[in-house]
């Protein structure tokens, strides 16, 4: 994601909506809304009965949108296409509220028009966040074939280990943990990067030919899913079994009479 250049949202992440293209300058976003320059009187009157349909829908819309960003968090932003539609929809969004005067009064305190305020700002504010995670991820394999191939020897090569077993010994707890712990990490590892290849696109459906399909890329999702669940409960049955063991001893010890003190009582 570290393609996606920088200016593409450098107007979302500065809080600002795009510029308007007139002679006169850039047009201030509904977040901060300029001064009309109409009398008190003019500037406040009430919302027209089309501008309140219309701002409810808007908000309506905006506040559903936002929800779809925040479910899809980077992956919703797989590319530059994604971010210049983005940008675009949210531009056309602020062209609409533009159009309402009420918008541009700071001193308004209509229901509709600060409910259309609120819902414009926090969809910014999740766009925002979202391409900042999106950033934030290494990009996405060019060759996604090689990384799936990859992927999979790595998967099959860090199975689940043996749990361990009473008697504990010192060099069984050291070869369990470190075997459990590289098998998370590859499974996390993989996971990770089975998400951004999928989000990326660009892969067939199944039985298309490819060495790697979707299915396969599922498939090895919920298998890496699988072991780092199945490496948790492990650790969990393995602390367990130890503190049972431990309040078995702190129990049993303290009693103990070996048997030359039994002969000696």
């Amino acid at each position: 994601m570290k393609v996606i250049a920088a200016v593409s949202l450098v107007w979302l992440l500065a809080g600002t909506a795009c510029s308007q293209s007139s002679g006169e300058g850039s047009a201030e976003s509904p977040s901060a809304p300029a001064q009309s320059g109409k009398p008190e009187s003019q500037a406040m009157s009430d919302v027209t009965a089309p501008d309140r349909v219309r701002l409810q829908q808007l908000a309506t819309e905006m506040n559903a949108w936002r929800v779809e960003v925040e479910a899809a968090g980077a992956s919703g932003l797989p590319g530059q296409a994604a971010v210049d539609a983005h940008k675009q929809k949210l531009n056309a969004y602020y062209q609409e509220l533009q159009a309402v005067p009420q918008i541009l009064d700071e001193t308004s305190a209509d229901a509709d028009v600060l409910a259309a305020r609120k819902a414009y700002q926090d969809l910014r504010a999740s766009l925002s966040e979202a391409y900042q995670q999106a950033q934030a991820q290494p990009a996405a394999p060019a060759d996604p074939q090689a990384t799936l191939a990859s992927i999979d020897a790595a998967l099959q090569a860090h199975g689940l280990p043996q749990q361990p077993y009473e008697p504990y010994d010192k060099a069984m707890m050291e070869s369990w943990m470190t075997s459990a712990a590289e098998t998370r990490r590859i499974a996390e590892q993989s996971l990770s990067q089975l998400n951004r290849i999928a989000a990326q696109g660009g892969l067939t459906g199944t039985n298309s030919g490819q060495s790697y399909d979707l299915k396969d890329v599922r498939r090895m999702q919920n298998y890496a899913g699988t072991l780092v669940r199945r490496v948790d409960e492990q650790y969990e049955a393995v602390w367990k079994a130890m503190s049972d063991a431990l309040v078995g001893l702190e129990r049993d010890v303290p009693t103990y009479r070996p048997p030359y003190a039994q002969e000696l009582l």
